[in-house]
């Protein structure tokens, strides 16, 4: 089963933004959930078969059904000291959720 193969533990962060003092913006992350999956980067194939929202993806998320993310809110994966940008969450027959991203830096 494609659930046995979620072992990584994996942390979805929300993104609020704050104007600074110049006008400019900052965003603080915090934790909203940490998740058993696993993240895997995406192939050729893979990428020419997603439509054009997803044709930037670079990496692909798995993890058990259930996760709901707010459209209007900014997220990000942090996973082995990498960053990635939620591009789109499916969830596929109530069984599990894909999650595409993109790889979007380090952790410092």
């Amino acid at each position: 089963m494609i659930t046995d193969f979620f072992t990584q533990s994996i942390v979805i962060q929300l993104g609020t933004p704050t104007q600074t003092s110049t006008g400019g913006q900052t965003i603080s992350w915090s934790t909203q959930a940490t998740v058993n999956g696993y993240i895997d980067l995406m192939s050729g194939s893979q990428q020419q078969r997603a439509n054009k929202v997803l044709s930037e993806a670079t990496h692909i998320m798995l993890c058990k059904s259930g996760l709901t993310l707010d459209r209007e809110k900014m997220y990000r994966v942090s996973f082995g000291g990498d960053y990635y940008r939620i591009l789109y969450c499916d969830d596929v027959f109530s069984h599990h959720s894909e999650i595409y991203l993109v790889r979007s830096g380090v952790d410092n």
